[in-house]
């Protein structure tokens, strides 16, 4: 059984000598004397996710969703170390967070130990339908000619930049063609697409792209850089050698030459970023 103790009360752990929990605003200067309690065990800070969470203490996009504060029997932390070294660097109070103290000193060994909801999860649990390649598009958002690595967004982050691209990615995640090829689902490929469109390009136009790209039947003279773009990324993918910035930037070559009604006789490659979108998140 665990006992419930308030804040204000003066029962302690050692008193009862059963878990109990207290509610409190843990201020910087709190959560920096609890970090001097750190476990000896405890596993090396992740500083990555800790700078995504000092992002969003300091934005307003924490919430406090009932997660504790956690010390074992022998008054070591052993859960909430990110939390709290995040707060000390955001500057940031931690409202209304529980505490709990006098943990059986074996409980460190089953501490995170289940599965974290990822983005696809979070979007479907607000009641968006989200697809796992739509997922993985948005993720790609920033991705560029010369930088294809995936950037580090908070699950706030990318939730809002599905949002508010959620037209562009839907249109560019979906196949154009009953017959279409292995390679419609290529990453590099449909974020050229969901950038472009994001950018003003013609719709009309990249959807014409985008079926000619998936069917590999060309029915209008521009249309073989997309059937010339599709084979490429089936050739790549067999021998598995190019890079995702090499497809990223012949994909940016086929896309303007549609656009503009030119035949290329070679996807060479754009180096510069034509739909950059501006604004995303770093």
């Amino acid at each position: 059984m665990v006992s419930i103790v308030s804040h204000n009360s003066k029962v302690t752990a050692a008193e009862t000598n059963k878990p109990t929990f207290t509610v409190v605003d843990i201020t910087p200067e709190m959560a920096k004397a609890f970090l001097e309690k750190n476990h000896p065990n405890q596993r090396t800070i992740n500083k990555t996710h800790v700078r995504s969470l000092v992002a969003d203490m300091r934005s307003g996009a924490w919430v406090t969703n009932g997660d504790s504060i956690r010390f074992d029997e022998e008054g070591y932390l052993i859960d909430g170390q990110k939390r709290l070294t995040a707060a000390v660097e955001a500057g940031i109070t931690l409202k209304d967070t529980m505490i709990v103290h006098n943990l059986p000193a074996e409980s460190f060994k089953t501490i995170d130990q289940g599965q974290s909801r990822n983005t696809r999860q979070v979007l479907n649990m607000s009641g968006i339908d989200a697809s796992a390649f739509e997922v993985t598009l948005t993720r790609a958002l920033g991705w560029g000619p010369n930088d294809c690595s995936y950037k580090r967004y908070t699950q706030d982050q990318l939730t809002n930049l599905y949002l508010e691209h959620r037209e562009a990615i839907r249109f560019a995640a979906r196949p154009y063609s009953a017959k279409a090829s292995e390679a419609i689902f290529s990453a590099p490929v449909r974020v050229v697409v969901a950038k472009a469109y994001i950018c003003g390009a013609d719709k009309e136009a990249l959807a014409a792209f985008l079926t000619a790209f998936d069917c590999l039947y060309p029915t209008y003279e521009p249309d073989k850089n997309a059937t010339t773009l599709a084979k490429f990324v089936m050739n790549a993918r067999d021998k598995k050698r190019e890079t995702l910035e090499d497809l990223y930037r012949k994909t940016q070559s086929a896309v303007q030459a549609y656009l503009k009604g030119q035949v290329l006789q070679t996807l060479k490659g754009v180096k510069e970023d034509l739909y950059k979108i501006p604004g995303l998140p770093q």
